[in-house]
């Protein structure tokens, strides 16, 4: 039997590539995906379909509180992209989207996938949020490596990359 995971997916250019990480992790898991206002800028769930359980993008349809229902039922909490946004509202206990609120009532180590520019990465109170958040045992997941920069188009190395397929993989089975 797959264990759940929920996939949280941020306003992230890293985005575009999610179907190709969600039909390789649908393998191993059931995925409720949440995504963020700004996630839907670069991803549209309905393409996802046949690889997800459900995808939530809003908080509240009735008085149900579906943040706590999914951060209960899920053994795994994947974000992936992780925006320097998120990233901070986590650090900071903001809950002010579905996502954030759903990675406050979830009370296991969050695997974190951060995808950003270079200079918002290597921002002094970016690293102490990152800092932080592994003090409370949540796990970050990128890798350092060349990367297209998405605003400029030119290659430039990042610490801030999304995960290779097998990479992600391997940490996530340990």
């Amino acid at each position: 039997m797959k264990e759940k995971m929920i996939l949280g997916v941020t306003g992230s250019v890293g985005a575009i590539s999610l179907v190709n990480y969600v039909s390789i992790l649908s393998d191993y898991y059931n995925i409720d995906l949440i995504l963020t206002k700004n996630a839907t800028a670069f991803v549209q769930p309905k393409g996802l379909d046949t690889f997800i359980n459900n995808y939530y993008n809003k908080e509240f349809k009735s008085c149900y509180p579906l943040h706590i229902e999914l951060a209960k039922t899920a053994s795994v909490f994947l974000l992936l992209p992780a925006s320097a946004n998120t990233i901070s509202k986590m650090a900071h206990g903001i809950a002010d989207n579905l996502l954030t609120s759903t990675l406050l009532a979830y009370e296991n180590p969050v695997y974190i996938a951060a995808n950003m520019n270079p200079l918002m990465w290597n921002n002094p109170v970016f690293q102490d949020n990152i800092k932080y958040l592994k003090s409370k045992g949540h796990i970050f997941i990128n890798e350092s490596k060349m990367a297209r920069e998405a605003c400029t188009g030119e290659d430039v190395y990042s610490d801030a990359c999304m995960p290779s397929f097998d990479n992600l993989l391997k940490i996530l089975k340990k």
